[in-house]
């Protein structure tokens, strides 16, 4: 018992010690050879396929909210490729030994662009009142949070009723940021003049300007706490509506980065080999899959039979081949193999077969018509190159077994209002994460609890008492493994009642021009944009003397003082070396105190 509760202790300290390392995630590559860096100034223009529902990160789980937004508001933490957290808003944090507390050291240097302190009170109220109330992923991660409390101006305590496994893996920008209490308190967040004009925010970028359909512009923060970024001037955001102006707007300059919606033709084939353009894959730790998903409202599609035709009028290896080049993988569950503890193997699949698929429709009383045709659908999908391909695949497909559908690729809000808002559809071709952690996406997609009129949740109208009960045993269980048991059942429940044909799991193909470098490598959607610079920028202007800056809150960067600019740094400062010594300190007497006495609780950190 001596030991373990020594060792319990010495973990927590490895576990603080590690939280205090980088803010700066890897870049995605170096700069050019000979190239001094970073640089400072320029605007960075980056293409994305449609305006972003709205520029509040805490009340949806669109992407582009999210890649937009994400530059304006921060969260508690950030998450590299492998899923570790970092620092963000929250400097250290540690868990009690039953995991129903979770405590966060937060920053003391950072302002609202007001000049208003940022404070725990900020982050009480984001929890407690917009992410627990009005995001639809948070309200599953947050279900037990009974309180957030706030013991001084700079520690948020998160006290739950039950354990909440997924808890530690949904705080980055991903689930939502945190908002100025100040401005959004005693508001309907869902109707707050700041979701599209956020004039108080606190990250590297303020906004400028949005001129809908055509482009947003924010401009870099003077006064954010990190010292020494942003380098670049101006971050805009072109709206360029369809995939096939990304190449053409990369090699005439008029973007700089194409992200992560190539048409995948010309990211293999016109992009592939263009001077002075680099095209890669992002990877994303949320796991996203390619889906068409039913409305099981409408009387036709409500048989299960139906739906067990149209899967097997689809050829699920090709669809994903043919839809993206290759890019995106075949799907075999409902859950992306890239969470793969939760991943469920061998479960039944379907293969083209077009005589059982008319059989079937036969059986459910949808026999051929004098003309050819049975009966006809209407089908909706988001703008990504992949989706259009494959609705467009599945529109010749279902006209084999004489199933006629109308097919209309939407814009981000119109898809999210007509399919998700108004359930007003037959089929979608959309897509969601199922990570980093499967139990608040899939409570999102399948639970009955998730039957709203809200964006990326149950639109299929899916309604099964076993699933729901699986999930909820699932969501507070400690152990992986049994967790991992319990979502095995739930996919094979999906696959056998088809509320949704998973078809991909997503690559992302994206293409940057070669003059900008420091794009970070991030797996939740922290772009990370205040690291990027140009070659052509300028150098900073230093002095003769330099010292160590800022930062007894961003523990992980030490600065460079210049005349004109200050250069982040890896490492530690003195401040940190102070911190640590101190926590050394407390370890010791800590790790004394529990080898004297056996009963003393164990603290560890719970892992993600």
């Amino acid at each position: 018992m001596r030991s373990r509760a020594a060792a319990s202790v010495a973990l927590m300290f490895l576990l603080v010690l590690s939280s205090l390392g980088g803010a700066v995630a890897e870049m995605k590559y170096p700069p050019p050879t000979g190239v001094q860096g970073p640089r400072y100034g320029g605007t960075f223009v980056i293409g994305i396929l449609s305006d972003p529902p709205t520029l509040n990160p805490s009340i949806t789980t669109s992407f582009y909210a999210q890649v937009v937004a994400g530059n304006m508001y921060q969260s508690l933490l950030w998450y590299d490729l492998q899923l570790n957290p970092h620092p963000q808003l929250a400097l250290s944090w540690s868990a009690s030994s039953d995991g129903l507390s979770y405590t966060f050291h937060l920053v003391n240097n950072a302002s609202w662009s007001d000049g208003v302190k940022f404070t725990s009170a900020d982050v009480k109220y984001s929890f407690e009142s917009v992410l627990k109330v009005d995001h639809a992923l948070m309200k599953n991660v947050l279900a037990n949070l009974v309180s957030v409390n706030t013991p001084d101006g700079y520690t948020a305590v998160f006290v739950f009723s039950k354990p909440s496994p997924s808890f530690m893996s949904y705080l980055g920008i991903y689930s939502g940021g945190i908002l100025p209490a100040h401005i959004f308190n005693g508001t309907d967040p869902l109707k707050n003049p700041a979701d599209t004009n956020p004039t108080v925010t606190l990250g590297p970028f303020l906004f400028k300007e949005w001129a809908k359909g055509d482009h947003l512009t924010l401009v870099k923060n003077p006064n954010y706490y990190i010292k020494g970024v942003p380098y670049i001037d101006t971050l805009t955001f072109k709206i360029l509506s369809q995939g096939s102006l990304f190449a053409p707007s990369i090699q005439t300059g008029e973007i700089n980065y194409a992200y992560q919606e190539v048409p995948p033709s010309d990211f293999q084939t016109t992009l592939a080999n263009v001077a002075g353009v680099k095209a890669f894959i992002e990877v994303s730790g949320v796991a996203p899959v390619r889906v068409f998903a039913f409305n099981l409202r409408k009387p036709i599609l409500s048989k299960l039979a139906v739906r067990q035709a149209i899967a097997d009028a689809i050829n699920i290896t090709q669809m994903a081949q043919l839809a993206s080049l290759g890019i995106d993988s075949p799907a075999t569950s409902p859950q992306s193999s890239v969470v793969s503890w939760a991943h469920a193997n061998n479960l039944p699949q379907f293969s083209m077969n077009l005589t059982k698929a008319n059989q079937l429709l036969d059986q459910a009383g949808y026999p051929k018509q004098a003309n050819g045709t049975r009966f006809t659908l209407q089908m909706y999908s988001h703008l990504s190159p992949d989706m259009i391909a494959a609705g467009q695949i599945l529109v010749a497909d279902l006209a084999k077994l004489g199933v006629n559908v109308n097919f209309k690729p939407l814009a981000e809000a119109a898809m999210d209002q007509t399919v998700y808002v108004n359930w007003d559809f037959d089929l979608a071709v959309t897509g969601w994460a199922t990570g980093p952690d499967p139990g608040p996406t899939l409570f999102q997609r399948y639970d009955s609890q998730s039957i709203v009129h809200v964006a990326f949740t149950n639109a299929m109208g899916y309604n099964n008492s076993q699933v729901d009960q699986l999930l909820a045993q699932a969501g507070v269980e400690p152990v992986q493994s049994k967790r991992a048991q319990l979502y095995d059942q739930v996919q094979q429940i999906l696959v056998q009642d088809l509320p949704v044909i998973t078809w991909g799991e997503v690559g992302l193909p994206s293409a940057v021009q070669t003059s900008w470098v420091g794009l970070q490598t991030d797996a939740l959607s922290r772009a990370g944009f205040e690291y990027v610079w140009s070659v052509n920028g300028n150098l900073p202007v230093t002095t003769s003397t330099t010292s160590a800056q800022s930062s007894s809150q961003q523990a992980t960067s030490t600065s460079t003082s210049s005349s004109s600019t200050t250069s982040p740094q890896s490492g530690l400062d003195l401040s940190t070396i102070a911190a640590i010594a101190g926590v050394a300190v407390v370890v010791v007497l800590a790790a004394a105190y529990a080898v004297r006495r056996r009963s003393s609780k164990k603290v560890s950190m719970p892992k993600t």
